[in-house]
Order: C-alpha cells, then sequence, then structure tokens
C-alpha cells in the first residue's frame, strides 16, 4: 500500500472509503455513550450486540408488536362494543385518549429526549403500552358478573334464555331505577389508550430518527423499510389474535346457547391483552440495552469532526447529524418549530398526510367491522381474513419500495410524484370498494319485517334483545318475541312455533295454508362470497399500493428539514397529524356508521351498541367520504413535488465508490501525526 501512495501522489484514484487511527481521547462521545447494556447488564458480551442490524431486527419486531395492540383493539372493536354497550361513536372518543397523549409527548417528550439516550426512552414508552394493554383488560375482570353465578345457571342456560325471548304478554319491564348506567368501564379504557398513544410516539419519533442517525443515508431506505414491513407484519400478529381469542365466549368454561356465528355471541376479548402486555414487557428491557449511540457511528462522526478542521469532512456523515453538546430548552424548541413551519415542502407534505390519514381512518379502526356488516362474517372470520391477507400486501409494499428506492437511486421529485400516482390509485381503489356490496342482504327490510306491531300485539318486545330467527317464509326477524313466537319445540332441534307475524306453510299449489308459521335460530342464510372476493381483491391491490407510499413519504419527510432538526420535526409531524386527522376522523366516521343503524340496543339508563346497519349506506357515505378527503390530500402533495428539487435523499457517492483525493490523505495523516500511512484502514 505504500508504494500505490508514493506513485499516486500528483493523482486523484477511486479507494474504498479511509478512515485515520480512531484516537479514543479527541472522540466527541463518552465512554458510556456508546457503552451497551444497563444497570448490572453491562460488559463485552451485552457490548457485542450494539449492532445496527440487530436494532433494526428489534426495532422492527417492537414495531410488530406495538402496532398488533393497535389491531387487536380494532379487531375486538365490535365485541366491546357489545360487551359495555357503547357506539361507534364513544369508540371513536375512546380512541382519541391515545391521540391526545400522542400530540403531548410528539411535541415535548420527542423533543426532550432527541440528545439523550433514545433506546432507554423508547423502552419507558414501550413499558408504558405494555400497562394500557393490562388496563384495557380490566373492565372484564372489574366489572362483568361473577363467574361463579353463571356457571351456577349453565345447565339452564339454552332454556332460560330461550324462554326469555317468546312472546309473553304477562312480560314484565326491568326495574329502570337499578339501571343508571356505567362509566367507569368506558373512562378505564380511555386511559389505557392515553397510556397507549405515549408509548406509540416515543417509538416512531425516536426510534425512527435513531435508526438514521446511525446508518449511512444511501442504507437508510432498506433497513427502515426492513423495519416497516415487521411493523405491517403486526396487524397481522394482531388481527390472528383477536381471532382466535374471539372463538371463545367472554366467559370461558360456559356454554351461552348459541355459537359464534350468532350476532349475540361476546367472545373472549380481553386474553389477548394480557398476552400482548406480557409479551411487551419481556422484551422491552432487551432494547433499552441500546447505547445512546453505536460505537462505529460514534467513531465515524468523531472523525469526521477532526477531519473537517483541516479538510471537508468527506465520511459521508454530517457532523451536525449528532450533536452530544447540544442543550435543549423551550426557547430553542420555539426556533426549530419557526423553521419547520416556514418549510413549505415539509408543511405540504404534512397537509397531503392529513386529508390522506384522514380518508384512510375509517379502514384502519373499522376495516373488521366492515366486512363483518357488509358480507355477514363472523367477528373471527373478519379479522383472519384482514390480518391474513390485506395487511401482507400492504408489509410487501413497503419492502419492495424500499428495495426499489435504493435501487434506482432516486431523486427527491420522483418520490414526490410517486405520492402524487399512488393517491390518486388509492382514491381509486376506495370509490372500487363502494361497488361490491352484497344485495342479498338487506338489513333494513329484516326490521322493517320485525315492525309489525299487530301481529306481536300485546308480546312486550320492547326490552327484548336481539336473537335474528329465520322464519319459514325465508324471512329473517329480530327475534322469536318480534315474531310472534308464543311456543318451542325441543323435540330435536329448537324450532319456534306459532308465530303469529309468520304465513303458515305453503301448500302444494304455492298459497299459505291457515295458521301460524315457525322459525328456527338464527338469520337466514345468504350468499356473499363472491362480492367479498371482488372487495379482497381491491383491497389487497390498495394496500400494496399504500405501502409503496409510504417508504417514499417516509424519505421526503426525513430528508426535507436540516438534519438537525430530524427528532422535532417527526415529532412535530405526528403531533399534527393526530390533532386533525387520527382525534377527530374516528369520530366523524364513527357517527356516519352511527348513522347507518337500523336497529339500537336499547337500556333503561342509555342507547346501547348497534345490532343492524342498512349496508348500502353505509358502504356509500364512508368510501365516498374517505375517497374525497384523499384526493385532497393529492393536491397538497402536488405542492410537496413542486418544493422538493434538491432534498439529499442519498449521500452525494456511493459508500463503496467514493473518490478521495490521495493527497488529502497524507495531509490528514501528517496534521495528526500519523507517519504510518498503513494506518489507514476501512470505515464500517
Amino acid at each position: 500500500m505504500n508504494g500505490s501512495l508514493a506513485n499516486g501522489l500528483n493523482e486523484t484514484r477511486k479507494v474504498p472509503p479511509q478512515k485515520i487511527a480512531f484516537d479514543r481521547s479527541e472522540s466527541v462521545y463518552s465512554e458510556q455513550d456508546v457503552q451497551c447494556g444497563f444497570w448490572v447488564c453491562r460488559g463485552p458480551i451485552w457490548q457485542r450486540l450494539a449492532s445496527k442490524k440487530l436494532y433494526v431486527l428489534l426495532f422492527g419486531l417492537m414495531g410488530c408488536f406495538l402496532n398488533s395492540t393497535t389491531s387487536y383493539f380494532y379487531g375486538t372493536l365490535t365485541t366491546v362494543e357489545k360487551s359495555i354497550q357503547i357506539s361507534s361513536r364513544t369508540v371513536g372518543i375512546i380512541t382519541a385518549g391515545s391521540d391526545m397523549s400522542f400530540v403531548l409527548a410528539s411535541l415535548f417528550l420527542s423533543y426532550y429526549a432527541s440528545n439523550r439516550r433514545k433506546p432507554l426512552w423508547i423502552a419507558m414508552g414501550i413499558v408504558s403500552m405494555a400497562l394500557s394493554c393490562f388496563v384495557n383488560a380490566l373492565p372484564h375482570f372489574l366489572f362483568s358478573p361473577a363467574r361463579d353465578q353463571l356457571e351456577q345457571s349453565a345447565g339452564n342456560w339454552t332454556q332460560s334464555k330461550s324462554a326469555d325471548n317468546l312472546c309473553r304478554e304477562d312480560r314484565l319491564p326491568p326495574d329502570c331505577s337499578l339501571d343508571v348506567g356505567n362509566l367507569q368501564p368506558q373512562l378505564l379504557l380511555f386511559f389505557g389508550s392515553f397510556l397507549s398513544g405515549i408509548g406509540t410516539s416515543l417509538y416512531f419519533t425516536l426510534g425512527l430518527t435513531y435508526l438514521d442517525d446511525n446508518v449511512r443515508k444511501e442504507k437508510v431506505p432498506f433497513l427502515s423499510s426492513i423495519a416497516a414491513f415487521g411493523r405491517r407484519m403486526g396487524p397481522l400478529v394482531g388481527f390472528s389474535l383477536a381471532s382466535l381469542c374471539l372463538k371463545y365466549f367472554v366467559y370461558v368454561g360456559v356454554d351461552p346457547g348459541y355459537d359464534q356465528s350468532d350476532p349475540r355471541w361476546v367472545g373472549a376479548w380481553w386474553m389477548g391483552w394480557l398476552v400482548l402486555g406480557s409479551t411487551l414487557i419481556i422484551i422491552a428491557p432487551f432494547f433499552a440495552s441500546f447505547p445512546k449511540v453505536l460505537p462505529r457511528t460514534a467513531e465515524r462522526i468523531s472523525l469526521s469532526r477532526q477531519a473537517s478542521r483541516t479538510s471537508e469532512a468527506t465520511a459521508g456523515v454530517d457532523p451536525e447529524d449528532v450533536d452530544p453538546d447540544k442543550k435543549v430548552s423551550f426557547s430553542d424548541m420555539l426556533v426549530t418549530l419557526r423553521r419547520l413551519v416556514t418549510n413549505k415542502a415539509y408543511v405540504f407534505n404534512n397537509a397531503a398526510s392529513i386529508f390522506y390519514f384522514f380518508g384512510y381512518m375509517p379502514f384502519f379502526l373499522f376495516q373488521a367491522k366492515y366486512i363483518e356488516i357488509q358480507y355477514r362474517l363472523t367477528p373471527s372470520q373478519a379479522n383472519m381474513i384482514t390480518g391474513s391477507v390485506s395487511l401482507v400486501f400492504s408489509a410487501l409494499g413497503v419492502l419492495i419500495g424500499g428495495m426499489v428506492i435504493q435501487k434506482l437511486r432516486v431523486t427527491s421529485r420522483q418520490l414526490a410524484g410517486w405520492n402524487i400516482a399512488t393517491s390518486i390509485l388509492s382514491a381509486v381503489g376506495i370509490v372500487g370498494y363502494a361497488w361490491f356490496g352484497c344485495s342479498a342482504l338487506n338489513n333494513a327490510d329484516i326490521v322493517a319485517n320485525s315492525q309489525d306491531v299487530s301481529c306481536s300485539l300485546g308480546c312486550n318486545c320492547d326490552f327484548v334483545k336481539y336473537a335474528p330467527i329465520c322464519g319459514s317464509d325465508g324471512q329473517t326477524y329480530l327475534s322469536p318475541c318480534h315474531a310472534g313466537c308464543r311456543d318451542e319445540d325441543r323435540s330435536g332441534s329448537l324450532l319456534y312455533t306459532n308465530c303469529s307475524c309468520i304465513p303458515g306453510y305453503q301448500s302444494g299449489d304455492g298459497n299459505y295454508t291457515s295458521g301460524f308459521g315457525s322459525a328456527v335460530p338464527g338469520s337466514c342464510p345468504v350468499d356473499c362470497w363472491t362480492p367479498f372476493y371482488f372487495f379482497l381483491i381491491v383491497m389487497c391491490i390498495n394496500k400494496f399500493i399504500g405501502g409503496t407510499e409510504s417508504a417514499a413519504n417516509f424519505l421526503i419527510g426525513l430528508r426535507c428539514v436540516e438534519p438537525r432538526d430530524k427528532a422535532i420535526s417527526m415529532g412535530f409531524s405526528m403531533a399534527v397529524n393526530t390533532l386533525f386527522s387520527f382525534l377527530p376522523a374516528p369520530i366523524i366516521f364513527g357517527a356516519i356508521i352511527d348513522r347507518t343503524c337500523v336497529l339500537w340496543g336499547r337500556t333503561c339508563a342509555k342507547r346501547g351498541n348497534c345490532w343492524l346497519y342498512d349496508g348500502e349506506a353505509l358502504r356509500v357515505s364512508m368510501n365516498y367520504t374517505a375517497a374525497v378527503f384523499v384526493l385532497i390530500g393529492t393536491c397538497f402533495d402536488m405542492g410537496t413535488w413542486y418544493y422538493s428539487k434538491n432534498f439529499k435523499i442519498f449521500d452525494d457517492v456511493p459508500e463503496e465508490n467514493a473518490t478521495v483525493p490521495v493527497e488529502k490523505e497524507l495531509e490528514t495523516l501528517v496534521s495528526k501525526g500519523e507517519k504510518n500511512p498503513s494506518q489507514i484502514t476501512r470505515t464500517e
């Protein structure tokens, strides 16, 4: 190597990236900053874990479990509504707790912790998320009927419940003086949601900036896509876990007298929260072991700063990316926010995200419920399909998008242009959802069939719970009481007889005979599989397109700001998106869904959950409204494209093809007192 250096003093040649032998005495980081582990968990073995590859793996794994908690909540949504008798709009208010804490944590905690040991703060957020899981399970243990009372009556469960649903003239109204309503379960869920927002904010705002701080720019797209792939697999875990738990009755070991295909079925929604919370508690300490900055990154940044005193920093790292001496203050945060709000590309990109997330919110929150309503699938089936099919395409979109971006080394304008194209395609796909409905399923007709009070006069059905039956005339009725059924036959399968609202059996000539008809438990079967398959195909395509857009949008948001502003810019972006999208959208779309309800549950103290929706009205109102918001976001994407001209997505020259003047190498060596050129070594 000495010979090649001597022969090339006056020429510039292409060599692998080089560095001077690192002098730790001149490092800008202390030994503690690069030390892996915590408390008694320190030493050489732990120090070997300080690797960016392991961080990406754990970051993706943590994202998987964090996203699984959110998807598990969405997957058990309809079951929770039945269990504690709440509406979709109330669910939107409960999720607002997460959004409120997300805004506060994104604005303040992310900035305060931006110059501290980020993995430790992220681990604290994960513990907060674990606590939220345990809090979410508490309503079942604190406010459900005692298990022993249910077990005592389990033997007569079926007979007593079915008899209560018959037409009875002597039925007395419930004692409403004892039913004053109970807000405590809702408050607990709101508090659990609030805790989850803190953990989610710290994970995303600090976790992504820690990754960007410790990885060279040309490697960020692919590694961040791998981590995003792990996060996108979270809903697969969450929805699958919800599907598994909802197969069991909420009181495990008790037979309610009907199976999960019955709309009255309430699954064991609380079990998954215990599993997820325990898993997060176990993994959090391993994540907290990462140092403030990875050792190789500290070495590279320190070397870059030393070299910048005699020549330009050519190590591929901006010395301002990480500043260990930076002091945080409220006034400095205001100055940083001012830089961000005057950054036009940043503002347009965030405005586009607000409308895009607003339009996609009903599919984040209510997708499993939407599938249940439109195609009459059980909660377990809807969660399994949602998690195992559509979200796999979303994860593949993120992974492939990151690979393509890194391979083609696209420019910032090309990324912004792709966002415009994918937003338009997403809006078209959402409109397509409205075309694929099940025409054989008309819940409004079911309610109309059951509201002919002349045939069920005197049956006292006001407080009879929804228990659908299929009449001998092929029509579905809300309950045996609403169909005027006065008797039941248990000689074989359960059969409701003497139903005054159901015509008698047909004779051979097609005319109804005299007398009353009969009915069997459960809704009349309908075939909704064909439109469902079309819907599923469009949804998978839309998920894949949205995944590729996610990879592009992440890079634009990260590169359109100064390196020193990365952490606060991500926190501010998430706070703004939460405040204007994630906070109001669930409440607004929850109200839209509630407006299409045709049958509400009823208690003395309040209106309960919705049992039946007008599928066509829901399909049109929700999907068209969502498409309009996405298209508005596309207009702001055009503004992002206009102002994103010269963002540095990658390093100017790839690491493996860097051109290094030999003269500067020798000058650097001499200035540092390094006489032996063989001390030049390869960087990471």
